[in-house]
């Protein structure tokens, strides 16, 4: 069941207590774009629309006590990008693209080493080393080497 602070809005769990028709219910089954909701008093099961369920008035998770459960903030979004990490990556997105196609952005030429019909990616990797940080292309190289 939801705690405190755990509600988040648009966001009901098995076990959370709802309000449904002027009663208290159980969230039992989620089935597809329904939810079965089983009436306390009653034991009842019910079938709604999730979409009804969530926007009817008076809507809430509820807590033992049939108050309605504090919502946790939404997550803020990140501050955005600085100038060093906008700048970082249009510097790996030009290589990666010359990496892909063999030509930096605005090149009709391909550098020595990174011809795209003389050698397969992978291999390329070596030649970059002097313009990237080592790790992270061991990073690279891992992921990609999984892949075939």
């Amino acid at each position: 069941m939801s705690g405190p602070g755990a509600f988040t809005p648009g966001q009901v769990r098995l076990g959370d207590r709802v309000p449904w028709l002027g009663r208290a219910h159980q969230v039992v089954a989620f089935q597809g774009s329904n939810v079965v909701l089983l009436a306390e008093e009653t034991s009842t099961p019910v079938e709604v629309l999730y979409t009804a369920m969530v926007s009817a008035p008076g809507f809430a998770v509820l807590n033992d006590d049939d108050s309605p459960v504090a919502s946790a903030p939404m997550p803020a979004v990140d501050d955005p990008p600085s100038k060093a990490q906008r700048k970082e990556a249009k510097r790996w997105h030009r290589h990666m693209k010359e990496l892909d196609t063999g030509l930096l952005p605005g090149s009709s030429q391909a550098r020595p080493g990174y011809e795209p019909e003389k050698r397969r990616w992978l291999s390329v990797m070596p030649a970059s080393h002097g313009s990237w940080r080592p790790q992270a292309w061991r990073s690279v190289q891992r992921r990609w080497s999984r892949c075939g």
